[in-house]
């Protein structure tokens, strides 16, 4: 893989780890955190035992590694991209995937390699298939890819992005469950309803910051 963007880390899991995606909230991990764990409660995160919830919470922090190979001006780009650099920026999937591949290699069958490189890969698959980079549908990408992928969409509504201000809370949860920002599972988006108000105030306002200064406290550190 050819550098584009950012240095890029040396191969091995504890240097992996020490990425952090500089386009989310420093809140993402632990709404990953509480949307897996709640889900799981619910009884409808099967496809992993609960004790795992912490190692995809760290997998989830690499979902978007695959962006260090692409160019900054396309991550960067205030409007609309044009086709060939959407297909260019759609490749942060594979690339992350295959990031994790060198990075594990020695390690494939383990926990790590299948997670992380199952939430590089996939966390832009849709329920109805028309995600990428595999086009697979309904449960075919596992449901804690499924539910990584929410909370990234959340996340990324409610951070500043260089073309568009941060989303107002309610607005981006409509977005979310209503399908707005890509087609998830109807049971999931179910869960997602149930929950999503109380986790939301407890990653992003602990405090008093639900009413006061919503834009400031939303921004990246």
């Amino acid at each position: 893989m050819q550098q584009k963007n950012h240095p890029i880390p040396v191969s091995g899991t504890d240097a992996a780890l020490a990425w952090k995606d500089p386009q989310h909230t420093p809140h993402f991990q632990e709404l990953v955190r509480l949307l897996l764990s709640r889900f799981f409660c619910h009884g409808v995160l099967d496809d992993i035992p609960e004790a795992d919830i912490p190692l995809l919470v760290r997998g989830a922090a690499l979902h978007d590694i695959g962006k260090l190979w692409i160019p900054t001006e396309i991550i960067n780009k205030s409007g609309s991209l044009t086709p060939k650099e959407a297909a260019l920026m759609k490749k942060h999937t594979i690339l992350g995937a295959s990031f994790v591949e060198q990075a594990l290699q020695g390690q494939e069958g383990t926990p790590e390699y299948t997670y992380f490189r199952e939430i590089c890969r996939h966390h832009h698959e849709r329920w109805d298939g028309n995600g990428y980079p595999d086009g697979l549908r309904e449960n075919e990408t596992p449901r804690y890819v499924q539910i990584i992928g929410m909370a990234d969409a959340l996340d990324a509504l409610l951070t500043r992005r260089s073309y568009r201000p941060a989303m107002d809370p309610e607005d981006a949860i409509w977005l979310v469950s209503k399908g707005g920002c890509g087609i998830f599972s109807p049971q999931l988006r179910a869960v997602f309803d149930h929950e999503i108000g109380h986790i939301v105030r407890a990653v992003y306002f602990p405090t008093d910051f639900w009413e006061r200064d919503k834009a400031a406290s939303l921004r990246p550190l």
